[in-house]
């Protein structure tokens, strides 16, 4: 439908009906931004009640009951939905009031552009219209002017007393008007002319363009709001599966909180381990008395040792509060099975450290023997420092933890539980070069489980090759690749998929200087003078991974002669 042809006459209605178009905009802009003001504030007032429920420190310990878990849980999914009301607010923030305000801003920028332009074309059509009109009521007074003066004229002519001099100045004069009007009536249709091709090119032309424009901008304004109200709707239905999610998250929470459980729970996090009191004996004050000891009084059972202290309240305790038990570094002040528990716990915590300082500590002893063997890396001495420290942080830790598994002894009558270790390192990740003892230091503490390095390269002629050196114990025989790959994957699974997925680069090659033949799988049998590949070097267990065109596997560090490629 053409605006300029229907609407020919209707500028001013066409301009007030894109201005109400523009303020529909700027309401509906208006009403999305409160949206997300709303949106944003509820998100705010969950995360903060979500902030407000969650479990104080001096509470840690009832987070292992079923229904406290739930609650966590419910607390950690209405946070995601905070969140997801948060991702509504922005994008449509950043996806309809944006735009809108920038759509809103271009359209009254061109409709004042078109109001203009329509304005100057019938401005121009006004001017031309008015000279029409002055043109024409020109030429009609100068017409009555010269019917006048051709009627004096004629009446003069027919009067015999007028003379002829006064019909011949009435003659001229009646000429010359004539000559007037005649210019006047070409004036007046030039001008009539040029008003009628001018209105038809601004009602078939000039106009229809204008109008033209403001239908195309009203089109594109309906557009867009169709667009955004779109956007509006989507925004809502793509976080609906999250929030179902989240949802859903709640309720296998709350399916799975467990009474009996959570009862044994209870048992396990207050049981004292004191027996059932057994029943009172009679005493009979009238009856002689076997000892004269000076015992005051006869002993309170266990239970009543351990209700004395509730509601015993004395002196200003109801202002500064309970005194607080002093904790004994053996723990003596629990009960027996609280006692015990913590005990385990401190033993398992220092034999971590002990773990984790004795690596420290390895690690260091392998970069001297590096710059042992090549000085122009640094020098060794710099280094026995940080290795003396750590041989006395861990001899102060061994020392702690055997005063704890005293004190555990003492309490349980048994040694306590030890934490599984692996049979060897984790490998390191793919590009890594681990670095590694290449000659042997007799003055150095290599430490426990770390055997002794390799002969210097060069060392395998026939004078001067040895007897075999005995094989790492099986307590750290090479595990299989299979195995291997089973504690990365229980330690890091990202790792494990990275260190299957990555080939491993040699960093170095090694000549067997003993024949070995394999006893267990993950092991590779190798003749003396075999040339290998060297994939990881030996971290500390006795054992070198190599490979060779027939696979890979683990050999005797000792066997075998080692040249690294830095």
């Amino acid at each position: 439908m053409n605006w300029g042809i229907e609407l020919w006459d209707q500028f001013e209605n066409v301009d007030k009906h894109c201005q109400q178009g523009i303020e529909f905009v700027e309401k509906y802009s208006k009403f999305v931004k409160e949206r997300t003001a709303i949106e944003q504030d509820y998100a705010s007032k969950l995360r903060k009640l979500v902030k407000g429920y969650q479990p104080k420190k001096r509470h840690e310990d009832r987070t292992v009951y079923s229904s406290y878990k739930a609650f966590h849980c419910q607390l950690s999914e209405l946070n995601d939905i905070a969140g997801q009301h948060e991702i509504v607010a922005e994008n449509m923030v950043a996806r309809i009031v944006t735009v809108c305000n920038q759509h809103c801003s271009d359209m009254k920028q061109d409709k004042k552009k078109f109001f203009q332009d329509g304005r100057r074309l019938q401005t121009e059509l006004d001017t031309l219209e008015r000279q029409v009109e002055q043109s024409k009521k020109k030429f009609e007074k100068e017409w009555k002017e010269s019917e006048r003066l051709q009627t004096n004229y004629e009446r003069l002519d027919g009067d015999s007393n007028a003379t002829k001099a006064d019909v011949e100045k009435a003659k001229n004069i009646s000429l010359s008007k004539k000559d007037m009007v005649t210019s006047c009536k070409t004036d007046y249709g030039a001008a009539l002319v040029k008003f009628n091709e001018t209105q038809k090119r601004h009602y078939g032309e000039d106009m229809p363009n204008v109008f033209e424009s403001y239908r195309s901008s009203d089109n594109v304004r309906v557009q867009k709001l169709q667009e955004w109200m779109l956007e509006y709707a989507k925004f809502d239905s793509n976080v609906k599966p999250i929030v179902q999610k989240c949802l859903d998250g709640m309720k296998q929470a709350a399916e799975a909180i467990n009474s009996e459980l959570d009862a044994g729970f209870v048992v396990e996090r207050l049981k004292s381990g004191f027996p059932i009191p057994g029943d009172k004996e009679f005493e009979d004050y009238t009856a002689p008395k076997q000892n004269s000891g000076d015992d005051n009084g006869t002993p309170e059972s266990q239970r009543n040792s351990l209700n004395a202290n509730r509601n015993k309240k004395g002196g200003l305790s109801w202002l500064f509060g309970a005194k607080k038990v002093v904790e004994s570094p053996d723990f003596s002040h629990l009960p027996p099975e609280q006692r015990k528990k913590r005990l385990q716990a401190k033993i398992n915590e220092i034999r971590k450290e002990i773990k984790k300082e004795e690596e420290g500590r390895n690690g260091i002893i392998r970069m001297q023997e590096v710059y042992k063997s090549n000085p122009q890396l640094g020098t060794a001495a710099k280094v026995q420092p940080e290795i003396d420290a750590a041989n006395q942080v861990i001899a102060k830790l061994q020392a702690e933890l055997q005063q704890h598994e005293t004190w555990y002894a003492d309490a349980t009558g048994k040694s306590p539980a030890s934490i599984p270790a692996p049979s060897r390192p984790v490998p390191p990740k793919s590009g890594s070069k681990p670095v590694t003892a290449v000659t042997t230091s007799a003055s150095t503490d290599l430490g426990a489980g770390i055997p002794p390095a390799p002969p210097l390269p060069g060392a395998n002629s026939s004078s001067m090759i040895p007897p075999p050196p005995p094989v790492a114990s099986s307590k750290s025989s090479p595990p299989d690749v299979a195995a291997v790959n089973d504690d990365e994957s229980q330690e890091d699974p990202s790792f494990g998929d990275d260190f299957d997925e990555d080939p491993v680069d040699p960093v170095g090659t090694c000549d067997a200087l003993y024949d070995y033949d394999a006893s267990s799988e993950g092991e590779m049998s190798m003749r003396s003078g075999d040339t290998f590949q060297v994939l990881e070097a030996d971290s500390g267990d006795g054992w070198t991974r190599v490979m060779s065109e027939h696979g890979d596997g683990y050999v005797p560090t000792t066997y075998i002669n080692i040249n690294f490629f830095y």
